[in-house]
């Protein structure tokens, strides 16, 4: 049995003195478009918080429509998620962190419970589990499940041809 001493040949870091300072961006963007473009940004900004608290209250006057007032339901959509196409059918409830990042393709179906943080793209034909939280693109034709939401598998021109309704 080897009673030496184990060394883990740590790499020393400078003292604080010494450390070179944070190259800033200069000129810097804005938060949203530090955000948009993947960078460490300031969620406080006023913008950033104006946007969010916009699609919070959006998010609760969707989740307080009963399920068949769909011209109401379709109109709060408009104003969520400006970038949306035809025959969505999202159940609710909905959880949208800014909306206006968010695109939707067309005939997307959303069960209980969706969630969608950053600007993703859903694209068209999609179905999306109950629970899903959405933090990636999922591209068109896809089932996505889960926490954060990934692609089970790709919705197929025989299943299409088994619902009538999507196939259209």
């Amino acid at each position: 049995m080897d009673n030496a001493p184990h060394n883990l040949h740590c790499t020393p870091q400078p003292p604080a003195d010494e450390m070179p300072p944070v190259e800033l961006r200069t000129p810097r963007r804005s938060e949203r478009e530090e955000m948009l473009n993947g960078k460490l940004y300031n969620p406080a900004d006023p913008e950033l918080t104006a946007l969010r608290e916009r699609a919070g209250d959006l998010c609760t006057r969707f989740n307080a429509l009963p399920r068949g007032d769909h011209e109401a339901r379709a109109a709060v959509l408009d104003d969520l998620l400006p970038h949306h196409g035809e025959n969505l059918d999202i159940l609710g409830p909905v959880f949208f962190d800014y909306g206006v990042h968010t695109t939707m393709g067309d005939r997307v179906f959303a069960n209980f419970n969706f969630t969608v943080l950053g600007g993703v793209t859903i694209g068209e034909g999609c179905v999306i589990g109950a629970g899903a939280v959405v933090t990636k693109d999922i591209p068109p034709h896809s089932v996505a499940v889960g926490n954060p939401a990934r692609v089970i598998r790709t919705i197929t021109d025989t299943d299409a041809s088994a619902l009538q309704d999507y196939a259209q």
